[in-house]
C-alpha cells in the first residue's frame, strides 16, 4: 500500500507549504485533460484524495493514526472506518476534478478555497457562530504578535481557534474563506447595533 506521503512524493514530516507544492506539480503533470495516457485519471484521483486529506489537520490526524494501526498490524476498527469514510467521500470529489478540463479544475478549486462548497447552507446563526471564534482568535493572535500581550494573547487565541475548529469540524463541507470573513463581518454589525443601543439607554435615563 502506497501512502498519501508516498503518493505526494514528501515525508511525513512535510508543511503545509509542501504539500500544497507537491500537489499543485502533480496536479499539473497528471490531471487527465493534460495527460492522455491510460491512467492518468487514476493516478490523479489518489494524488487529490491524498492532498485534500493531508493539508486538512483533523484529516491528517485521523490518517495518520490509521496508519499507525495499519503498520503495527493492529486494524484498529475506529480508524479504519474513519478513515474509509472520509476516503469514499473525497475520492468521488476527485473523481468529478478528473472529469472536467484542467482550466475548469483551476478555477473551480480556487472558488472552492475562497466561497466555500456549493452544497453548503449556513444559516445566520452559523455565520455569527464563525464570526464569534475567529474574531477571538484574530485578537489572540494580534496579541500574541505585539509581544506585550503574549500572556494574554496565547490563551485567547487558543480559546478562539478551538471554538472555531469545532464549529466546523461537524460540517461536512468546506465552509470557505469569504464565509468566514461574512461571519466575522455580521458579528462585528450585531455587536456595534447592542453597543449602540446599549449607549442610547444608558444616555437616556
Amino acid at each position: 500500500m502506497n501512502t498519501y506521503y508516498e503518493i505526494l512524493g514528501i515525508s511525513e514530516n512535510a508543511s503545509a507549504e509542501e504539500i500544497k507544492k507537491a500537489f499543485r506539480e502533480l496536479a499539473l503533470k497528471w490531471h487527465p485533460d493534460r495527460n492522455p495516457t491510460p491512467g492518468a485519471k487514476e493516478k490523479f484521483i489518489e494524488i487529490y484524495t491524498a492532498y485534500a486529506t493531508l493539508i486538512d489537520p483533523d484529516k491528517k490526524k485521523e490518517y495518520d493514526q490509521y496508519l499507525r494501526s495499519y503498520r503495527s498490524d493492529y486494524k484498529g476498527y475506529e480508524q479504519y472506518t474513519k478513515y474509509k469514510q472520509y476516503e469514499q467521500t473525497i475520492r468521488k470529489q476527485a473523481r468529478y476534478y478528473a472529469n472536467i478540463d484542467f482550466n475548469t479544475f483551476i478555477k473551480e478549486f480556487f472558488d472552492t478555497l475562497l466561497e466555500g462548497e456549493k452544497s453548503i447552507k449556513l444559516s445566520f446563526i452559523d455565520y455569527l457562530k464563525i464570526g464569534h471564534w475567529s474574531i477571538i482568535f484574530i485578537v489572540g493572535t494580534i496579541l500574541i504578535s505585539t509581544g506585550v500581550g503574549l500572556p494574554l494573547g496565547l490563551p485567547t487565541g487558543f480559546i478562539g481557534l478551538a471554538g472555531l475548529n469545532a464549529m466546523l469540524k461537524g460540517r461536512k463541507e468546506f465552509v470557505g474563506i469569504k464565509n468566514i470573513i461574512k461571519g466575522i463581518g455580521y458579528t462585528i454589525l450585531l455587536w456595534a447595533i447592542g453597543i449602540s443601543v446599549t449607549l442610547v439607554i444608558i444616555f437616556s435615563k
